[in-house]
């Protein structure tokens, strides 16, 4: 090419053309894990949100005895996702510690649903709420 013809030479458009492709890379990474992480946001929070409607459950029965549950209900399906609900009860000073565990799937693990403890449940992904509920 001359030097005093004016546009871009193939090397320039070359050049640019990988530099977008780099830009674009970027971006469709970075999309994908703002995706993902969504998605696992999107099941802690309905992990959550079953574990404090058990609570509240559990607050409110007058024949709770201490021991392990499972929920009848199990597995949950909410929204596509799948979950498992389990709580146990100890006994405590004035009155019930009750503790709730939700698990559920990941990337990486898959839903307990034969725990028999909390313990069993320490191999998969799960959140659990605790709460004291007084001698009535």
């Amino acid at each position: 090419m001359r030097a005093d013809s004016a546009g871009f030479g193939l090397v320039e458009a070359l050049v640019a053309l990988g530099l977008l492709m780099v830009i674009l890379a970027g971006a469709c990474r970075l999309a994908s894990f703002n995706l993902k992480t969504s998605a696992v946001a999107d099941r802690m929070t309905y992990a959550a949100h079953l574990a404090s409607a058990k609570l509240g459950e559990l607050e409110t029965r007058s024949d709770l005895k201490p021991g392990w549950y499972v929920d009848a209900a199990n597995p949950i399906a909410v929204n596509g996702q799948t979950f498992a609900r389990y709580w146990s009860v100890t006994a405590a000073a004035g009155g019930l510690n009750a503790e709730v565990f939700v698990s559920y799937t990941d990337e990486a693990r898959s839903l307990t649903l034969e725990a028999r403890s909390p313990q069993d449940l320490a191999s998969g992904p799960c959140l659990g709420f605790k709460t004291f509920i007084a001698a009535q």
